[in-house]
């Protein structure tokens, strides 16, 4: 499963935060919108059928409705109900009427159509008058009626008696108002997207400098920490690193600067204790202690030469001489063995004035020649004529080609030096 990065999840999030935060202000923008139009739009109703309730006698309709006869007052109310339905396009409707059982009969109508009405002209209730029939029927405000593409507005027409004669019925068309609100939120959206992703862009990239890319940059180079110290002779990563933030990020860089400190610190201070452990301190040879611990790793896997040197009259050269002639002696045997290191040779000091050489994976014909090398090594005499006491290194060798008692060896490795050590007595008597 593909493992997505935290750049990745946070942008994510981030798309989903911006497109709910979008959605809501559309919402919002829309509802408020829509509640401000309707508003407009009932308001421009009332308006409307009040202003027209102004110029209609209350008394004069009483007459037409009795008589169904038009006089000159009518004619002029009439002509100024459609000049002011004329001055505003959003007025699909203006007429008077007055409701009974089986509809509205028309007293004016500012419809010149075919469709409009005359005077007593009858029309059936609609369906949305049908739930206000009792009301219109008994000349009782009922406000507003909500049409698909309109609303209509009724304002109740008195006598002079307060007895309820019509009402002015006005229709304002709510086609504008949708095409408004379409504009609007076409609008609305694209600011709305336009800044929220303007938002989002920066908020990203933001997140991406402050956070994400220092993040990463301690990723990387805590993932490459090995390699870049390898790399950089000791020096990690996170030294070319400059992380400062001001805060967790930058507290979690300086947290991690200060236990590579102190890693590096323990791990120095482990390695010069298993080295101290492992190490003669005065001629840097493997000692004693670690000589088990590196055979053990071989033991049995290939052929094994134990080469063992001592040297003769240390005693005697510190005795007469003083300890430190004798240190040189052992100083003089440990540069004598690392010598042979370029061969494959590993020295070991075993204490006071014993070494071994350990070779592995070498011929037995290898390892004597080697040995009558070494016995005829100039390096071997470690004395000069002048000295008071005659010291020379004596050698002796062991080999197994195969599964071995390492300890038995180096046994036969000590007989053979102990040998060569008698053939030198022999010689200076």
């Amino acid at each position: 499963m593909m493992k997505k990065s935290l750049k990745q999840k946070i942008l994510n999030i981030q798309i989903l935060f911006v497109c709910l935060v979008a959605l809501i202000s559309i919402m919002m923008g829309y509802s408020n919108f829509r509640e401000t139009t309707q508003k407009h739009t009932s308001s421009m109703a009332d308006m409307v059928a009040k202003t027209c309730g102004l110029v209609i006698n209350g008394d004069d309709l009483q007459l037409y409705k009795e008589t169904g006869l038009r006089d000159s007052n009518y004619y002029e109310v009439w002509n100024k109900l459609i000049d002011y339905r004329n001055t505003n396009e959003d007025i699909v409707d203006l007429s008077v009427v007055w409701f009974d059982e089986d509809g509205c009969r028309y007293l004016f109508d500012t419809d010149l159509s075919k469709e409009g009405a005359f005077l007593g002209d009858r029309a059936d209730y609609h369906t949305e008058q049908r739930h206000f029939r009792e009301d219109l029927i008994k000349g009782k405000e009922i406000g507003q009626i909500n049409y698909s593409d309109k609303i209509e507005s009724y304002h109740s027409i008195l006598s002079s008696f307060n007895i309820h004669m019509g009402y002015v019925v006005v229709g304002i068309s709510t086609k504008a108002e949708k095409a408004r609100l379409i504009r609007y939120m076409i609008q609305l959206i694209v600011c709305v997207l336009l800044v929220s992703a303007l938002a989002a862009f920066f908020i990203v990239w933001k997140f991406s400098v402050e956070v994400i890319t220092p993040i990463n940059a301690l990723s990387e180079a805590m993932s490459n920490y090995g390699k870049s110290i390898e790399k950089n002779e000791g020096k990690s990563s996170l030294d070319k690193l400059s992380i400062r933030t001001g805060d967790e990020i930058e507290d979690l860089y300086q947290s991690l600067r200060k236990m590579e400190s102190d890693l590096l610190l323990s791990t120095s201070n482990l390695a010069v204790a298993t080295w101290n452990s492992n190490h003669d301190s005065m001629t840097q040879l493997y000692n004693k202690r670690y000589l088990k611990e590196f055979l053990d790793q071989y033991e049995g896997k290939e052929s094994i030469a134990i080469i063992y040197l001592d040297i003769d009259n240390l005693k005697q050269m510190n005795d007469v001489c003083g300890h430190e002639a004798g240190d040189q002696l052992i100083v003089k045997t440990a540069e004598f063995i690392n010598s042979y290191q370029k061969i494959g040779a590993t020295g070991f000091r075993m204490g006071g004035d014993e070494f071994l050489m350990v070779l592995l994976g070498r011929m037995e014909t290898e390892i004597r020649q080697l040995v009558d090398a070494i016995k005829k090594s100039p390096g071997i005499m470690l004395t000069d004529e002048n000295s008071p006491v005659t010291s020379q290194l004596s050698v002796g060798f062991a080999y197994s080609a195969g599964m071995t008692d390492v300890d038995e060896l180096i046994e036969q490795a000590d007989q053979s030096m102990y040998r060569d050590k008698n053939s030198h007595k022999h010689r200076r008597e």
